[in-house]
């Protein structure tokens, strides 16, 4: 008999015979509660291996994370925190982006537990520890769908909690987003199932599951829902339709339940994108769908290899280059190399081959998890999405779709027999090495070392900059953005640390993933500082930050920060920190103004463009603002024989994307041209632009931006 997963585990229908009376029976009774308690024995190494990988998983979540902790990952408090302050499960004043809404993703736990916990790196742990087990809850699911016994559950979510690598940690359980549309695939796939498997009372309970669960998927993210739920969901519906398979061993869906459930899905995705519209009409979000353009045929084979760099990556690990060979840590790392190359070689077959399984859910879920590795690997490798990426965070798109073609491949060896032994001889040593793997992946196998440099806390570079700032009694200030929302979580909120970008030597605030509150002179009343890194300080124009804020009162340095702390808050000074606008605000020509054409006098204090020369005479200045009614005043000026067309002027957003409003200048003289213009919700990169034709000289004075009267 060939070995496979599933003859180790419990057939959870079979039942001890009784004792007979029978001499003969006495043998084979004795054969069957040997071979009973040696699947009890494996059954109970299965539950430790279980929970000794939980416990990894545990020290990873609330202390081994924090080394790899970012600002991407602080959002999950951040948000938690606003969502708490303003009672708005989407805050207005939050910008959410890449058409994310984020609903029942990592802040949704975390907000729950705010009012328990302090908002630190511990809250976060908590969070994340319920979406771990929202993750293995929807796992065991879905491994039920399969027909898979309880043990062979068991090993599935020993080897999820093992995590494989460092970045499989992040994406599934770190940071989570990827471990979020991950669970709720399970979900959307497992209710789906139910519905078609169900009848009369059940079949509605069911469906409106399903109906639920699409819903919120699709309000979450249209495209996205698109890609992860509605795809697979089809897909493996048209698996239970289309394919043949001989001696089935579950119960087949009718045709008739099948379209009841793509009606109900149908249903589902089009109240979610009702509520999803409805919800960025009423939110002053910056949210806007990620964007993604096809590439050429090189550019293709080179995300080719980045994708196959990167899955290896997830799944195993390269080796550190320099390290030492013929180690014992060299023969790890090239173990744990192959599983994942062994790993990604039996993917394919174990996909293809499960489509036509005699488990009719293994079908299901086989030709979902096709569809969902399919689709985001396409894309990965058709588009801009993952160039310029480091391979594993560019294939991290890959990873939903991933860890369920992972539960196909393990059903697949316990139910398939005949499988050919090669396959099965690798791939069965290759999953024993993923599964014991927690401790390198959790971080645990460095706890040594952080000990004997003194701590968690003292070893991790992160919170030491963090507990610096408390100890210098710092409470609000400014930061770029990897180093601010990781700052204040990691300081337990006690210093508050606030997202900028610096543009032309100037800090202007960063609102992506940020709410507009921050940056409001009334957030915080105190000194403040702007926390930077030497190569930040370089392109700052301190001189020029010193003219709206003045003198700083003290200058710190920490570790390769420099930490300039001024005596009031900042954002009351600073140029372009406002979105609303409660007076005119004056644009002057200065030697500063950004123009492609022209030369600025300082004697007439304006830029002119000689008549031959064409171009931008002025753009910029790149403000965000909320929606409402403005006015902008141009006060040009065009020296000319006779009237022509001499250019134009016009408001844009978004790097000229969007057209506000627009005027062709074909009048001579000194003239002032106000132009009203309108928008809902938020705009960024608000543009008030002047183009001269050349037909004439062309001069640009001062431009004003004031609020429209219907304010």
């Amino acid at each position: 008999m060939s070995y496979s997963i599933e003859n180790t585990a419990e057939d959870e229908n079979d039942n001890p015979a009784s004792p007979s009376a029978n001499p003969v029976a006495a043998p084979r009774l004795s054969m069957q509660l040997i071979a009973n308690r040696h699947r009890t024995t494996i059954h109970y190494f299965l539950v430790a291996l279980l929970l000794a990988n939980a416990g990894c998983l545990a020290y990873y979540l609330f202390f081994g994370y924090q080394f790899r902790f970012h600002s991407d990952s602080a959002v999950a408090n951040l948000l938690a925190q606003e969502i708490h302050t303003t009672g708005q499960y989407f805050p207005k004043e939050w910008n959410y982006v890449y058409g994310d809404l984020w609903v029942l993703c990592m802040q949704t736990w975390t907000s729950t537990l705010y009012p328990l916990i302090p908002n630190g790196f511990f809250l976060h742990g908590a969070g994340g520890l319920i979406g771990c087990i929202l993750t293995g809850a929807a796992t065991w699911g879905i491994c039920g769908v399969m027909g898979m016994t309880r043990s062979t559950r068991l090993f599935v979510l020993a080897l999820l909690s093992a995590g494989f690598t460092p970045s499989l940690n992040e994406h599934m359980y770190g940071q989570q987003a990827y471990g979020t549309i991950y669970y709720l695939a399970c979900m959307v796939l497992f209710f789906g199932w139910k519905t078609m498997q169900a009848h009369g009372a059940a079949a509605w309970r069911w469906g409106a599951a399903s109906l639920l669960i699409t819903m919120l998927v699709t309000w979450a993210n249209p495209q996205r829902a698109l890609i992860y739920h509605i795809l697979p969901l089809f897909s493996g519906m048209g698996a239970l339709v289309f394919t043949a398979s001989a001696g089935d061993t579950s119960k087949s869906p009718s045709r008739s339940s099948c379209m009841r459930l793509f009606a109900i899905t149908v249903a589902g995705f089009a109240i979610g994108m009702l509520m999803y519209r409805f919800t960025l009409a009423t939110n002053s979000s910056l949210s806007s769908p990620i964007s993604m353009n096809w590439v050429d045929a090189p550019t293709m084979a080179a995300n080719a290899g980045l994708a196959l760099n990167g899955l290896v990556g997830l799944l195993g690990g390269f080796p550190s280059p320099g390290k030492p060979l013929a180690t014992s840590a060299g023969a790890i790392d090239a173990l744990r190399m192959l599983s994942g190359i062994v790993i990604l070689m039996v993917i394919p077959c174990a996909l293809l081959k499960s489509l036509p399984s005699r488990y009719k859910g293994q079908s299901f879920v086989a030709a979902a998890a096709l569809a969902s590795i399919g689709a985001s690997l396409f894309i990965c490798l058709t588009s801009t999405l993952i160039v310029d990426a480091p391979a594993e965070d560019g294939v991290r798109y890959v990873v939903p779709g991933l860890m369920l073609s992972l539960l196909v491949v393990i059903a697949f060896l316990a139910h398939h027999q005949g499988t050919d032994q090669i396959k099965r001889m690798a791939a069965i040593p290759a999953l024993g090495i993923l599964v014991l793997s927690a401790p390198i992946a959790s971080g645990l196998i460095d706890l040594p070392r952080h000990l004997a440099a003194g701590g968690l806390a003292q070893a991790n570079p992160k919170t030491r900059l963090a507990h610096f700032l408390q100890a210098q009694g710092l409470q609000y200030g400014y930061s770029t953005f990897w180093h601010a929302g990781q700052t204040t979580v990691l300081s337990n909120d006690t210093v508050k640390v606030r997202q900028i970008q610096i543009v032309k030597g100037l800090p202007i605030p960063m609102r992506h993933l940020s709410s507009n509150r921050w940056y409001e002179p009334s957030a915080w009343q105190g000194p403040s500082f702007l926390l930077l890194t030497e190569e930040e300080l370089s392109i700052v124009n301190l001189p020029e930050i010193e003219k709206f804020t003045g003198k700083p009162v003290r200058r710190l340095v920490f570790e390769g920060y420099q930490i300039i702390v001024f005596g009031h808050n900042i954002a009351e000074n600073l140029p372009k920190w406002q979105l609303k606008i409660t007076k005119p605000v004056q644009y002057p020509a200065t030697a500063s103004s950004s123009h492609a054409v022209g030369s600025y006098n300082p004697d007439s204090q304006a830029i002119t463009a000689d008549k031959g020369v064409s171009g931008a005479l002025r753009f910029g200045p790149y403000i965000t603002l909320v929606g409402g009614h403005y006015q902008a005043t141009f006060d040009i000026q065009v020296d000319a024989s006779v009237p022509d067309n001499f250019g134009y002027v016009d408001i844009v957003a978004k790097a000229g994307e969007k057209k506000l409003a627009t005027h062709i200048i074909d009048r001579v003289g000194r003239q002032k041209i106000t132009l009203p213009f309108s928008f809902d919700g938020m705009l960024e990169q608000i543009e008030l632009r002047v183009y001269t034709s050349g037909v004439g000289k062309f001069t640009s004075y001062n431009i004003e931006l004031a609020n429209d009267k219907r304010n």
